[in-house]
């Protein structure tokens, strides 16, 4: 029988915050001292669901909102791996450069407890695989259109249990399945492009 263990062993987890609530907060400090001296607000990006899909953050598009005062725990961490709790439930790594970026509600942050051997990039790979994906599906809760995933249930998922030596090969694995499509996607692009004008030079030049 395969082992596994919980990912609440592995890692904390916890959600973010209400954006409309940390907005509120700067709204708040208007005509007051803070807003003055520009102590107490601040602007963040806002990590959304859409910048999340599997396995990476997509900077396009991420938002810059004016808050007030947010939580350190809010905020991205090199090496969290964010989820998304609503579907589809794909998650992101958060490599350096992403940091700082805050979590909202629709997302969940995991974060590798003291002490424990676990490479985070295998957990963002493993939880975007397709079995896993689906299983997230069925245990998510709420009406339809609506179900979401909570705490409690990314707390009890299981997780094989892996030497911290392959877990760094898969995630690199993934990494380097992930290059290729991008680049597959660009040529494929660049592709379409070429014919695109192929197509129109040759239509102008049967006109003349």
């Amino acid at each position: 029988m395969k082992k596994t263990v919980k990912l609440g062993k592995l890692c904390s987890v916890s959600t973010g915050t209400s954006l409309r609530r940390v907005q509120s907060r700067a709204k708040s400090t208007v005509g007051t001292e803070a807003e003055a001296s520009n102590e107490g607000l601040q602007k963040v990006g806002v990590l959304l669901p859409k910048n999340i899909s599997k396995g990476f953050i997509h900077p396009e598009e991420i938002a810059e909102e004016e808050v007030g005062d947010v939580k350190e725990s809010y905020l991205t961490q090199v090496d969290d791996v964010v989820v998304k709790l609503s579907t589809p439930y794909d998650c992101a790594y958060v490599s350096k450069g992403f940091e700082g970026l805050l979590l909202t509600s629709s997302a969940a942050v995991l974060r590798r407890k003291e002490g424990e051997e676990v490479d985070m990039r295998f957990i963002s790979a493993y939880l975007n695989s397709a079995p896993v994906s689906k299983q997230l599906g069925l245990l998510s809760s709420g009406t339809t259109g609506l179900k979401m995933l909570r705490k409690k249930t990314l707390e009890d998922l299981d997780i094989p249990l892996v030497s911290v030596e392959k877990q760094k090969k898969l995630s690199d694995l993934f990494e380097l399945v992930h290059a290729r499509k991008q680049m597959y996607l660009e040529l494929m692009e660049l592709d379409a492009q070429l014919f695109e004008g192929e197509l129109y030079r040759t239509i102008a030049g049967e006109a003349e």
